[in-house]
């Protein structure tokens, strides 16, 4: 079912945890909080009301914080609350006050839960992953000036928080591109060094 989960197969990932959860019966409990989290990715992407599966990712992350499926609850609310701020650009540019509002709200709620992963749950696989996605999507909305500060911003944090996840060195190369980008080379070199002191080959 998590193959078809992370493949975004969700009917294909529906009935084979349904056929899974039937066969488990009383040894159910022991992967309770890897199924509900399951369940709640395939709500999220399945449901009409977007709201209800982020609302079961975030009661799986609330109740389950110190398990992977727990942070990885946490890490797709966090993002699908980010993407639901953002939307798409054309139409942004039309949406009454109320519907502008909302996304407003949205992405605050993502700002939360991203601070809430690198505060409270540092140098985890989940956190470096949620970090490096939030870096690039600010990276690949280049129509607004600030998000590629946004962008360093974030490759930086993850670099400081999970300075052992697989992502760290690419990150802060990634920053000093920007800050190359910016025309601050001495900014830009001082993480290349961080990167050879660090993280030598």
């Amino acid at each position: 079912a998590n193959v078809y989960v992370n493949a975004g197969e969700w009917g294909s990932a529906d009935s084979t945890l349904t056929a899974l959860d039937a066969s488990l019966g009383t040894a159910r409990q022991k992967h309770e909080v890897e199924i509900d989290y399951l369940r709640a990715r395939i709500r999220l992407a399945t449901d009409t009301n977007r709201e209800a599966g982020r609302a079961a990712l975030l009661a799986v992350a609330k109740s389950h914080s110190d398990t992977e499926a727990g942070r990885l609850a946490l890490m797709y609310a966090a993002r699908s609350y980010f993407s639901a701020g953002e939307g798409p650009r054309e139409a942004r540019k039309k949406e009454p006050a109320e519907a502008v509002k909302q996304r407003q709200t949205y992405r605050e709620t993502a700002g939360k839960l991203f601070d809430l992963m690198a505060g409270q749950l540092p140098d985890t696989k989940e956190t470096g992953d949620a970090l490096w996605w939030l870096a690039n999507q600010h990276l690949d909305r280049d129509d607004k000036p600030e998000e590629a500060g946004l962008a360093l911003a974030e490759f930086q944090r993850l670099a400081k928080v999970c300075p052992a996840h697989d992502r760290a060195a690419d990150a802060l190369f990634r920053g000093s591109v920007i800050l190359r980008g910016k025309g601050d080379a001495q900014s830009a070199f001082a993480l290349l060094r961080r990167i050879a002191d660090k993280y030598p080959a």
